[in-house]
């Protein structure tokens, strides 16, 4: 099945046009959705191929330990649930948590693929789409992938392909971009994570970026408010005739978590030093919405109940 009814808290209902994983970082390491598929990984059932159970060793008391799910690697397309949300009613808007047992930008998902799942979110602007992925930097090369070529275009193109009859290509073609009811989150487990894919999703366009910072196995520093886009190479500030340290320090145009100072001016870290950044050479980037827990299920990881409250601390800060 495609779409169901879940417990989740933070959303209404699932979407899954695609099934089946691979692990990428500790926090995959107890995967619910994994261990979810392995209940129904028997040949003939809907998870077939794409998980199992495996045994761990022994604690350090000999004591034997639960077995782990785990995915195979493979990952299963389901386009007729790409047809589903073209047959809910406008009269019931709703938020949709989309791949809860996969993750849309794995490598075994084609882009075509994705920009006919973004076909279907451009034709049902009643339905907030939240696309969670621990692959942000794919996201972003799908982003410029569809960027590049036009993305009514592509999306056009994928629908027709896919046979997705029941979307009105014309009025798809006047879609805003970005679509304003997607919402692109990632999911980052510790500092790490986080520092490693912020960047990469928040330089993908959407009108919301979040977090999923579960489950959470670590204190993490947002800087909710410091993100900033580099759009031209930002170089320090010199005197004409004089020379000193620093004056040949650069910033590259990328995405960047800025430092602020006691004055409230903002400065970007590199390896030879800081360098202050003006209004004028920056834009503001927001991690609008934070989601937060702790793991469950045989196994689980603690976490530390500071570690939540100091999140909270940050998005009070921050208005996020």
């Amino acid at each position: 099945v495609g779409m169901s009814k879940t417990t989740i808290s933070w959303t209404d209902d699932s979407l899954n046009p695609a099934r089946g994983c691979t692990a990428v970082s500790p926090g995959c390491a107890n995967c619910y959705a994994a261990r979810h598929a392995t209940r129904f990984s028997k040949p003939g059932l809907s998870f077939a191929g794409l998980a199992r159970l495996k045994d761990q060793p022994r604690d350090a008391n000999g004591r034997k330990r639960p077995k782990l799910a785990v995915w195979s690697g493979e990952v299963t397309l389901i386009p007729k649930a790409l047809h589903e949300p073209l047959h809910w009613s406008p009269k019931h808007p709703k938020r949709v948590f989309v791949g809860s047992v996969t993750d849309m930008f794995h490598d075994k998902v084609p882009f075509e693929y994705i920009a006919a799942l973004f076909a279907v979110m451009a034709a049902t602007p009643w339905v907030t789409y939240q696309l969670v992925t621990k692959r942000p930097e794919t996201m972003a090369d799908w982003f410029r992938w569809a960027e590049a070529l036009y993305p009514w275009k592509v999306m056009t193109k994928t629908a027709a392909y896919y046979g997705l009859d029941e979307i009105d290509l014309d009025r798809l073609a006047l879609a805003p971009w970005p679509l304003p009811n997607v919402h692109l989150l990632t999911s980052t487990e510790n500092q790490e994570t986080f520092d490693a894919r912020v960047p990469h999703l928040l330089a993908c366009p959407a009108v919301v970026h979040g977090v999923s910072a579960e489950p959470l196995l670590g204190p993490i520093d947002m800087g909710l408010d410091r993100w900033v886009r580099i759009r031209e190479t930002v170089r320090a500030d010199w005197i004409p005739g004089v020379s000193l340290p620093g004056d040949d320090l650069e910033v590259l145009p990328a995405v960047y978590r800025a430092e602020s100072n006691a004055l409230g001016a903002l400065s970007i870290s590199t390896p030879g030093g800081a360098i202050g950044i003006k209004p004028a050479e920056f834009e503001r980037l927001a991690l609008r919405w934070v989601i937060a827990g702790g793991e469950s299920g045989p196994g689980a990881r603690p976490c530390d109940a500071e570690w939540i409250r100091d999140l909270h601390r940050q998005c009070v800060a921050a208005n996020t």
